[in-house]
């Protein structure tokens, strides 16, 4: 028989203790009573003993103590002008920084979700991602609603001027009513 070294171990193969059967496990009598019952139950029986199955339930226990209350998901969408009232620390002081532009994509996720808004600040667009659940910012508000068809506006970063634009929404959802408002 050809002797065989298997990868990460010293031993050849056939001495190696996955290859031998389970009655013949060779193992060491100073090992602790449950690392040799371990050896002999199967994998996902180990992962529910080792707390494994239990320690996804407690991450998300933990993820749904760090979310904010006071957001809500469908408080605005890709297309709305917001205002995000953002503090920045610098030094030992706190202040509050707006940021104001469209929304132009959302990310999903519960803890890991973000918003991404996009201004034109002296001609340059400048693009910030946001996490939605971050301690860091003090409000969002939603200063005008979007009449936009996609969820990811990314064909806005190739217009400039008035093609960049975004048509309004009125508080009922229509935009015959908003456009009639702007000309009057």
């Amino acid at each position: 028989m050809e002797r065989f070294r298997h990868p990460g171990s010293a031993r050849p193969r056939e001495q190696h203790p996955a290859s031998l059967p389970k009655k013949c496990l060779h193992v060491k009598e100073s090992l602790p009573p449950q690392k040799i019952f371990a050896r002999r139950l199967s994998p996902w029986l180990l992962l529910f003993l080792s707390g494994e199955v239990m320690r996804s339930n407690a991450i998300e226990f933990l993820n749904s103590r760090q979310l904010r209350k006071d957001v809500k998901p469908l408080a605005f969408k890709p297309g709305d002008t917001v205002r995000v009232l953002w503090r920045i620390k610098e030094g030992e002081k706190e202040r509050t920084q707006a940021f104001e532009g469209v929304v132009i994509c959302k990310t999903r996720g519960s803890l890991s979700a973000t918003f991404t808004v996009r201004k034109v600040s002296y001609g340059v667009g400048v693009e910030r991602i946001f996490p939605l659940h971050s301690p860091r910012y003090e409000s969002i508000q939603v200063l005008s609603r979007g009449a936009v068809r996609r969820s990811r506006l990314y064909y806005l970063r190739k217009l400039s001027g008035k093609a960049a634009r975004i048509e309004a929404l009125d508080e009922m959802g229509s935009k015959k009513a908003a456009a009639a408002e702007n000309k009057a």
